[in-house]
């Protein structure tokens, strides 16, 4: 029986790209519209970011930013020359990876093709309806309105054994390891008039995303994914393969800027002068030491958030991908103090795909680009996500009628 691991994946998946290929990855999150033209030549390990758009805009306030997405990808020429990668906010679209596990009826025979196209149909189906009122509920829609818009087979055990192919094996048990993106009808359908579908390649969960590509890491076990936005943070759990949409909290930049208005008696304008200056480490050590003691009042807010995420999930490291300058103090031990238990505490970085994975990432010459990381993992993902093996189409013809 082949095992599988993860070398031996990233390998296929580096000879699937012989040559330069031009993607765009469209991105809709919570506080931004943002979209990156990449160059990425993953036979020799490198990526080139080329120019990236972005526009702020408020899906807090926006129940329907279909026009401001409309406009916003006029801006980009020609979309019908890249491979579209769209990653989307937590409100509106829930990425579940998780399995499915079945029982094998015939456990003497061989498993064929017909079985398996059976077994990956029942897989499906149960997953898709186990998660659907929950991700109606998460996304605040009718579970009727619950589109499913990607399904990937990202493994499969055998008795507990995974294996790449499990044609032609006897079994008692067969266990598969999905990801499905769901997301509202309504929404996916508007949006997909804005967007050559035939070039639009994966659709995702933005923060799902990026949890499963620092999944990836031997080193990180289960984890909190905190993204935070300058007026919410949405949490991800990670652990043993599976990721998800753990809750989110009313607790953002905003949050600084208002402590520190308060605390010094100024306007929200005046807030953010002092803010840069903070950042720029030029005021003087007892102004940056009066600052940080206002900031730490309301870091330890969000602390106590996290603390009991980490208790709940039993996590025992916590990553922070944040899309706004974090004060320093967030790494000191007043802050880890405030968890009743030892926390390993990172930040998410490009650094990773340099150290873990060996990728080289360039920037064009001046190109300004708030939290590369989010960009860079969204891309990775889509392509380690199974595409064109003989399973994957399996399953997409197996559930076409749930696809829009």
């Amino acid at each position: 029986m082949r095992l599988v691991n993860f070398k031996e994946l990233f390998s296929n998946f580096l000879s699937l790209f012989q040559n330069e290929d031009r993607f765009l990855v469209v991105e809709i999150l919570h506080h931004e519209l943002r979209a990156a033209s990449i160059n990425a030549d993953f036979a020799n390990k490198e990526i080139f970011v080329k120019k990236v758009w972005q526009t702020p805009i408020s899906l807090e306030n926006n129940q329907n930013p279909l026009d401001a997405i409309r406009k916003f990808l006029l801006k980009i020429k020609n979309l019908s020359k890249y491979r579209i990668i769209l990653s989307l906010d937590s409100s509106l679209a829930t990425t579940v990876y998780s399995s499915s596990a079945l029982v094998h009826q015939h456990t003497k025979e061989p498993i064929d093709e017909a079985e398996l196209d059976n077994l990956i149909s029942q897989a499906i189906w149960k997953f898709f309806d186990r998660q659907r009122n929950r991700v109606a509920v998460k996304m605040k829609i009718s579970d009727v309105d619950v589109l499913l818009t990607d399904v990937r087979i990202r493994g499969i055990k055998l008795d507990g054994h995974r294996v790449i192919n499990p044609l032609g094996f006897q079994a008692k048990s067969v266990e598969f390891y999905l990801s499905q993106t769901f997301a509202p009808r309504a929404f996916i359908k508007e949006l997909k008039e804005f967007l050559p579908e035939d070039r639009l390649l994966f659709v995702t969960e933005a923060g799902a995303a990026w949890s499963n590509v620092l999944l990836k890491s031997e080193e990180s076990g289960s984890f909190l994914l905190v993204n935070l936005f300058p007026e919410q943070t949405s949490l991800f759990h990670a652990d043993d393969g599976r990721v998800c949409h753990w809750g989110h909290i009313g607790w953002g930049e905003k949050n600084l800027h208002s402590v520190l208005a308060r605390h010094l008696a100024v306007s929200p304008e005046t807030s953010s002068a002092i803010f840069k200056i903070y950042f720029e480490n030029k005021g003087s050590p007892a102004f940056i030491k009066k600052i940080e003691k206002v900031l730490m009042e309301e870091l330890r807010v969000l602390a106590k958030h996290l603390e009991t995420a980490t208790n709940k999930t039993d996590a025992k490291f916590v990553y922070l991908n944040s899309f706004y300058n974090l004060p320093p103090v967030v790494f000191s031990s007043g802050f880890r103090g405030v968890f009743d238990k030892p926390i390993r505490m990172d930040l998410a970085s490009s650094d990773f795909f340099g150290e873990k994975l060996g990728i080289k990432v360039k920037f064009k010459k001046g190109l300004k680009m708030n939290n590369k990381f989010a960009t860079l993992a969204t891309l990775l993902e889509s392509h380690l996500s199974p595409q064109n093996d003989k399973i994957s189409r399996m399953a997409r013809r197996r559930v076409r009628w749930l696809l829009p």
